[in-house]
């Protein structure tokens, strides 16, 4: 089963940020901040996690996270700020200059599914510091 990172690399008290690696492109992420995983507040932990691809009734057909300990019912879906989320995972094509944030979600949750259709994937959650950065 493929893969996809999510290599977080902020943990802010308002938001999570990081970067989702797929084969060919990547995405800015955002996420509630780290709560101790409670539900409708939190992130999820760190680890690996089975996606399949379903119809959501709010977001329609998007990726749902499976086997998060003590969780249910998350995406990865549209949206900008950790107020858009519940727990989920929105995607975006850059970071946001004057929030935590991302920006052309849309776009960004098209595009990974352009790449990740028709397959089943595994998530990799994991905390890299400088993932963001790039080499000089």
């Amino acid at each position: 089963m493929p893969t996809l990172s999510l290599d977080r690399f902020a943990y802010h008290p308002t938001g999570t940020l990081g970067v989702l690696q797929a084969s060919v492109a990547h995405f800015y992420t955002v996420e509630k901040p780290w709560e101790d995983n409670t539900p409708f507040k939190s992130c999820i932990p760190e680890g690996e996690y089975p996606m399949t691809w379903e119809n959501s009734p709010k977001f329609g057909m998007c990726w749902h996270v499976n086997d998060v300990p003590d969780r249910t019912h998350i995406l990865i879906h549209v949206g900008n700020t950790p107020r858009d989320v519940v727990g989920c995972i929105a995607v975006g094509r850059s970071l946001l200059g004057d929030s935590i944030g991302v920006a052309e979600s849309r776009k960004a949750m098209s595009d990974l599914e352009s790449i990740t259709g028709g397959a089943d994937w595994t998530l990799k959650v994991g905390f890299v510091k400088d993932v963001a950065l790039t080499k000089a």
